[in-house]
């Protein structure tokens, strides 16, 4: 069996943007994921909200620093065969002032702890998958909290694609494919999640088998 890791935030989780509850399992992808790879597949799901890269966050708590938790998850999973990185939203609230090109730095820091690990099968490092988030709607509700941020986030794609590159990482792009047009114009409505889990079954199978 087969087993993934889906390291992310609150498009990870399964924020239902209608009323802030989360979406059942067979809405988000992760849930997708497991149905459509079938018994061969062990999806873990590890979503955050508020979850970032590599940062404390000041307002919401230092338990939203992806980095700090990483290890201990990988350690709890093994083995794991793949993990997919779906992190670097919140990296862009204006608290936290950084670019696009630090965002995926932060992004590398996480797939470098991955590939020293011995957390995959026999021993070795899982393979990693980077996923770059949608654009936000540009009337979202979150405006005054992502103030700049808009304009980064375009660039994230560019910057994700060369750390991918360097860590010779698989790479998906969600803004060729997911507009967020949900209510809060940030998190993904179920048919998002579908295309998510459309998107990644090829790719998965290509690097996992």
């Amino acid at each position: 069996m087969k087993s993934i890791l889906c390291f992310g935030d609150s498009n990870t989780w399964g924020w239902n943007p209608a009323d802030a509850s989360r979406y059942s399992l067979d809405q988000r992808w992760p849930g997708m994921l497991m149905k459509e790879l079938g018994p061969d597949y062990y999806v873990i799901e590890e979503g955050l909200s508020g979850r970032t890269t590599m940062h404390d966050d000041p307002v919401e708590g230092a338990d939203k620093n992806g980095l700090s938790y990483l290890t201990p998850c990988l350690s709890s999973h093994a083995p794991i065969d793949l993990v997919i990185v779906a992190l670097g939203a919140n990296d862009l609230k204006a608290r936290f002032s950084l670019t696009a090109a630090e965002i995926a730095q932060g992004v590398g820091c996480l797939v470098e702890v991955i590939r020293r690990s011995s957390s995959g099968p026999n021993r070795t490092a899982p393979q990693v998958m980077i996923v770059a988030p949608a654009l936000f709607n540009k009337n979202t509700i979150y405006m005054d909290m992502f103030a700049g941020g808009l304009e980064k986030l375009g660039e994230l794609p560019h910057y994700y694609q060369a750390v991918a590159q360097q860590y010779e990482c698989d790479f998906l792009d969600l803004a060729l494919y997911i507009h967020c047009e949900s209510l809060d114009g940030m998190h993904y409505d179920v048919k998002d999640h579908h295309t998510i889990c459309e998107q990644l079954i090829p790719r998965i199978k290509k690097v996992i088998g």
